[in-house]
């Protein structure tokens, strides 16, 4: 697929239908980097949905339109409806039964899917197509002929360039490296207070990059933009917790030094052939495309249903700031406690009654080989 949409970005082409796509995170954060530099060069796409309904890469991207078909047969022919602030990313649902007449002149009807539902909308987008419009204007467009209106978006999964505004405290120490994950560059920006200037430059680029506003010693982490907090379903951490997939939690009160080690050990699931899925309990998460928690009500980035976690998961991997946000867990296989003021990182192995310690080299260091270590005794 990413082959595909390079040779669509060689060949400027302005309009993509895709009726594929992965339920796979580790394909999501793959495909985020080609569709951002497309989409960010006003390519529209229109991306039909998994049929089974999983969270679908690319199709729940916000700087794509996500299709799929209406199951309960209530839309009328050649007409959708609009779904704002989706938890699934799935922007239209749109009628896909369309007859047709074979060759041999007999008349069928397509089946209910996903894949028949994009062309219906990007049919609509080619009719009305304007050079230089980006995907707000057919997002909008499109809510319209459904009777509703939008007009903003809330997610910030298109941004690929991030900067923190480190405040530092008397006794922090100042940061210089940097942050990387998922093609997502991250400046570091140590400060004592925000100044003047400071704000000014906050306005001016946050509609560019995604800017964060970070104070460790009063644990507080502020978007400089607007985010919608969704409603998390029932119980659902509870049905998390009580999966069978070994469970990972990392610990550190610096939230800098926590997130790189969590960037490290997401990077060392991938390379292994497992896939994972992370929950935090601080906004830099979206970043990365990680779920962030909310007193387990409420979450902000990517989603992901139960049944996709059992299905297609192997790994849980959760990232606590915050002491104590992620306590209740009965079957928590290892826990990574991060030291950073003796520079030591101890990991323990609950089910194995195990702990041992890795030293940090180079500010953080390459924790791969002792910590996939963890992992692996942890699957035996």
């Amino acid at each position: 697929m990413i082959k595909a949409l390079i040779w669509c970005e060689k060949n400027n082409v302005d309009l993509i239908n895709l009726s594929l796509g992965s339920v796979k995170r580790a394909d999501g954060l793959a495909l985020r980097k080609i569709v951002n530099r497309l989409a960010a060069k006003g390519v529209i796409f229109v991306c039909s949905a998994d049929n089974d309904n999983y969270i679908t890469y690319p199709a729940c991207f916000s700087n794509v339109i996500g299709v799929k078909a209406d199951r309960e047969r209530k839309i009328k022919e050649g007409e959708w409806t609009y779904n704002i602030g989706a938890y699934d990313g799935i922007d239209v649902i749109a009628h896909s039964e369309f007859p047709y007449i074979s060759d041999d002149k007999i008349s069928y009807q397509e089946r209910n899917s996903n894949s028949f539902a994009a062309p219906l909308v990007t049919a609509y987008i080619a009719n009305i197509f304007k050079e230089g419009e980006k995907i707000e204007y057919y997002k909008k467009r499109l809510a319209e002929f459904d009777g509703k209106s939008i007009s903003k978006n809330f997610r910030i999964d298109f941004k690929t360039e991030f900067v923190v505004y480190n405040i530092l405290s008397n006794k922090d120490n100042e940061k210089h490296f940097e942050l990387k994950c998922a093609d997502v560059d991250v400046e570091i920006r140590n400060i004592e207070y925000p100044t003047e200037k400071i704000v000014q430059n906050i306005n001016k680029f946050k509609n560019m990059k995604g800017i964060f506003l970070l104070n460790n010693s009063k644990k507080m982490c502020h978007y400089m933009g607007e985010l919608k907090w969704n409603k998390l379903p029932k119980e659902y951490m509870r049905d998390i917790y009580q999966s069978d997939l070994p469970i990972i939690k990392i610990k550190c009160s610096d939230i800098l030094v926590l997130n790189k080690v969590v960037c490290e050990i997401t990077q060392i699931v991938l390379e292994t052939g497992y896939q994972s899925i992370t929950f935090t309990d601080y906004l830099l998460g979206i970043m990365f495309d990680y779920t962030v928690i909310k007193e387990e009500k409420h979450f902000v980035g990517q989603y992901c249903g139960i049944r996709q976690v059992k299905d297609l998961v192997d790994i849980i991997l959760l990232a606590e700031w915050i002491p104590n946000s992620f306590s209740n867990i009965a079957d928590l296989d290892v826990e990574i406690d991060c030291y950073e003021e003796n520079n030591f990182c101890a990991v323990k192995i609950l089910s194995l009654e195990d702990t041992f310690e890795i030293c940090f080299k180079d500010e953080i260091g390459d924790l791969s080989k002792s910590i996939f270590l963890a992992i692996e005794r942890c699957f035996k």
